[in-house]
């Protein structure tokens, strides 16, 4: 007896990967999320990865993130823009050679810090006798961070009092820069 044999291929299978937990952590901080992901068809060193992310202003498709081995385990390492915060949704894509993907969703939540305000140095003022009102530019004036919105108080220590007897500073909320005037007793 004579017949025929035929053999149907398999088809290519899907990398696995394994769900990914929602994540939060402080702004201008390094997040390392484990990644479990198998391919039964490839070597997991074939495999290629992207990211999606809808907020690219703090987590970058291009620059944001970075797959890391870490022996037989990979790694997802998570850059958030500096001074950044905010929630981003985020969607890891794994594919093997032939084309086969898989992918996870999940959301990274970047609590903001309180950054410290900014203010350029204060070169030292010479006053000339006679002047009644020195003006001294102020600049480099921020809340710290392009990513906050917040009001700046500023506070002035006179330690002479016997010079210097009013200090005040001119100063519109937002601007990068102010006018401190100082005015001095004549005598």
């Amino acid at each position: 007896q004579t017949g025929d044999v035929r053999f149907q291929g398999i088809a290519n299978q899907p990398p696995t990967l394994a769900p990914i937990r929602n994540r939060t952590l402080f702004e201008d901080r390094l997040t390392i999320l484990p990644i479990e992901v198998s391919d039964p068809d490839h070597s997991v060193n074939l495999l290629t990865w992207s990211i999606e992310s809808d907020q690219p202003a703090v987590i970058s498709s291009e620059q944001g993130w970075r797959i890391v081995r870490n022996g037989n385990q990979f790694e997802l390492e998570l850059h958030p823009a500096p001074d950044a915060f905010g929630a981003v949704n985020l969607k890891l894509k794994v594919e093997d050679p032939e084309g086969a993907s898989s992918e996870e969703s999940f959301r990274l939540t970047i609590r903001p810090v309180n950054d410290i305000p900014t203010l350029n140095p204060i070169s030292d003022v010479v006053i000339n006798p006679g002047e009644i009102v020195t003006n001294i530019l102020l600049t480099g004036v921020s809340d710290g961070s392009q990513w906050e919105d917040q009001t700046l108080s500023f506070s002035i220590e006179i330690s002479d009092a016997s010079i210097i007897s009013e200090a005040v500073i001119d100063y519109d909320q937002g601007a990068s820069d102010g006018l401190l005037k100082l005015t001095t007793i004549q005598g």
